[in-house]
């Protein structure tokens, strides 16, 4: 069943988070500074976010966007701005080699652009047994779905190169490839929707 995402699907949103997007900056940083980013997407009048909840009751995929990501990342900054620079100190004293990739991740936002373009999907995660259901299709079009019904008609969605699952299902829901980008040392596309 998909709903949307309360603060008690955190602790299995971080685990998904982990286990299937590990190339992101965010699981490196903590799980402090994950739970925090994530309670404060779900309280936040700007986050959309959703999870799959398994008969069980465990949860098996979730997918989270904000209407307008640049003002809920400066959000997230006002209200966790210690936290959040005491865990990237935190990893960074310990992987100093990454300050590049901090630095890319905290202007991800205007490198990224969009053309104008505010509302963007953010993560996306599901059970690889999930994979290939049509689950996360259902995900995005579900974010769409909310978007439209807030007024927004305009979305942006990043995805890595080698991700061409990611791919097939943005275009499936009406997206399409603007360009290339280089992130944190790796080409991302933008993929824009209602252009």
């Amino acid at each position: 069943m998909m709903r949307s995402m309360r603060e008690q699907d955190i602790p299995a949103v971080l685990e998904l988070h982990r286990k299937y997007i590990p190339e992101a900056l965010f699981p490196l940083l903590g799980d402090d500074f994950m739970t925090r980013f994530y309670r404060s997407l779900v309280r936040s009048p700007l986050g959309v976010h959703f999870v799959f909840e398994r008969e069980s009751g465990e949860v098996a995929g979730f997918i989270s966007a904000a209407t307008d990501s640049g003002a809920l990342y400066r959000q997230l900054l006002a209200e966790n701005f210690v936290p959040f620079f005491m865990a990237a100190l935190r990893f960074l004293l310990r992987r100093p080699g990454k300050l590049g990739e901090c630095l890319d991740t905290l202007l991800y936002p205007a490198r990224v652009g969009g053309d104008g373009i505010d509302a963007e999907l953010l993560f996306i995660s599901v059970e690889k047994d999930l994979r290939g259901t049509s689950l996360a299709t259902e995900f995005v079009a579900r974010v769409m779905e909310e978007f439209s019904r807030q007024g927004v008609s305009k979305a942006k969605v990043t995805t890595h190169d080698f991700n061409k699952g990611a791919r097939k299902i943005l275009e499936a829901n009406g997206f399409s490839l603007k360009r290339e980008i280089r992130f944190r040392s790796k080409s991302v596309y933008l993929f824009t929707y209602g252009e």
